[in-house]
């Protein structure tokens, strides 16, 4: 029976080893690490709704690596692999609580959209809120090349920023 019940312990264990990889796979980008668009379009829908709610801000970003195609055309596409991983290493790290003002992790609030394309999250704030958050963030990656198997590389970005109005679709917003 002592047996029987440490078998059942340790499988126990490994299958919930196995599913909270399982919902990490579901949820995050393997290349990149952060949230893939499956779990963004939950959260926008969570936070449209709490925003239509209480009447309250709601940002959404979209980020787009610029000539992210030269980079993988001169440099091959494992430096472009790594100058994605890089880039979202660097907005995890420069995302100020305070953009997200206090409210939903910064991690949680952005990710991968599809290609070179991320999707910032923005609870309880304005466009302008928005923008000097953009600012920040584009002012720090011209401060700091992205090292990739290529080399170091410059990666800049262009968003597009827009607020939610109460009775909008996710898909409208974005």
């Amino acid at each position: 029976v002592t047996r029987l019940r440490a078998s059942l312990a340790r499988r126990r264990d490994e299958l919930a080893v196995a599913l909270e990889r399982v919902q990490q796979l579901a949820s995050h980008d393997e290349l990149t690490g952060v949230y893939n668009r499956r779990h963004l379009m939950e959260v926008l829908e969570q936070q449209r709704e709490r925003a239509q709610r209480h009447a309250e801000r709601l940002a959404v970003c979209i980020l787009d690596l610029d000539h992210f195609k030269r980079i993988n055309d001169q440099h091959g596409h494992l430096a472009g692999d790594d100058a994605l991983r890089s880039f979202s290493a660097h907005v995890r790290q420069h995302l100020r609580r305070m953009d997200v003002l206090g409210r939903a992790a910064a991690e949680t609030s952005f990710g991968r959209y599809g290609g070179e394309e991320f999707l910032l999250l923005l609870p309880y704030a304005s466009i302008e809120g928005a923008l000097g958050c953009l600012a920040r963030l584009r002012a720090s990656l011209r401060e700091q090349p992205r090292y990739t198997g290529g080399g170091p590389l410059l990666v800049t970005l262009s968003a597009g920023i827009a607020e939610y109005r109460v009775g909008e679709s996710a898909s409208q917003v974005l």
